[in-house]
């Protein structure tokens, strides 16, 4: 067999026809304590099929991320639309003014 890449997986020829078809849970959420099954793995070879679990090997925490950068996005939002509306207000007032100031001959 040839030498390999590094990080790259051996594949010996064996002459056999091999597949695999990994299934992961659709319920996938954080938190998950190692040792949950997340899915399965199905090997077929030479037409015999064998079916293994996958195993979290890790503990997973919930992360806060996504609401954090929610909350951050709402405020970014809310600055904006008060500034808007303060630079409508001193428009208004400067067309008062110079409405009052404006003389007619």
């Amino acid at each position: 067999m040839p030498p390999q890449k590094l990080g790259a997986p051996a594949t010996p020829n064996l002459g056999t026809d091999l597949t695999i078809e990994i299934k992961l849970n659709n319920d996938i959420k954080a938190p998950i304590s190692k040792g949950d099954v997340i899915g399965t793995a199905t090997y077929t070879i030479d037409s015999t099929g064998y079916t293994s679990n996958l195993i979290a090997s890790h503990d997973v925490k919930e992360s806060k991320m996504f609401i954090i950068v929610l909350v951050l996005i709402v405020v970014l939002v809310l600055l904006v639309l008060i500034k808007i509306i303060n630079m409508h207000k001193n428009r208004k007032k400067r067309k008062i003014k110079t409405y009052k100031n404006h003389k007619e001959f």
